[in-house]
């Protein structure tokens, strides 16, 4: 449902010796490869500590809560700040690790007909369109395509979903080669939006 919320976790990996600031007990925080959150998004950050209780504030987070007493993991989001800060301090107040963190918006999802990117030229008939991020984005989210559109030389033709209609089929199979300009509008994370991109395609001879 587009009514429902998409909510993606964003899952850190890095480990940090929580001596520093002259504690004797190690505190981990995990953090992805590429130290990044991402604006309009619920970015999940999950503690190891040997400390049972700890404690996490965020300056610069917009919302910042604790998923259960039991686990050291919260879910943080930013709206607008381009930077975050993490301060993890025990049940004395007693700062355990501090690190400043980058912000940056969800990338832009790329298109792929049959798991075929932009890049190359199609050489069969295509039957599905699907919106990815790029395998080194860290993020596991969903997109919905609501509506689009393709334009093969002066024919336009519209849709919606994932599935291209039999009527676009027809036509790329009578037109044998050209370019596809799809304009995609879909929903994802942080609402709805629209895209472009086109594809070369020059089909197979039967």
């Amino acid at each position: 449902m587009i009514e429902k919320k998409m909510i993606g976790l964003l899952l850190i990996t890095a480990v940090i010796n929580g001596m520093a600031y002259g504690q004797q007990d190690k505190t981990f925080i995990i953090f992805p490869e590429v130290r990044t959150l991402y604006t309009e998004f619920d970015n999940l950050v999950r503690i190891h500590s040997e400390n049972r209780k700890i404690k996490l504030a965020c300056t610069g987070c917009d919302t910042i809560y604790r998923l259960s007493d039991n686990k050291n993991e919260w879910v943080v989001r930013i709206d607008q700040q381009k930077t975050a800060t993490f301060i993890v301090t025990d049940k004395k107040e007693r700062i355990l690790h501090k690190e400043m963190i980058h912000v940056i918006p969800v990338p832009t999802p790329s298109v792929y007909l049959d798991g075929i990117d932009a890049q190359s030229v199609l050489s069969k008939m295509p039957s599905i369109i699907d919106l990815k991020l790029d395998e080194s984005v860290p993020l596991n989210v969903q997109f919905l395509i609501m509506h689009w559109q393709i334009n093969i030389n002066e024919q336009a033709f519209k849709g919606s979903g994932r599935a291209i209609s039999e009527e676009v089929k027809t036509y790329i199979k009578h037109t044998k080669s050209g370019i596809i300009h799809l304009t995609i509008t879909y929903y994802g994370p942080t609402g709805k939006h629209e895209m472009n991109d086109f594809f070369a395609f020059k089909l197979e001879r039967d």
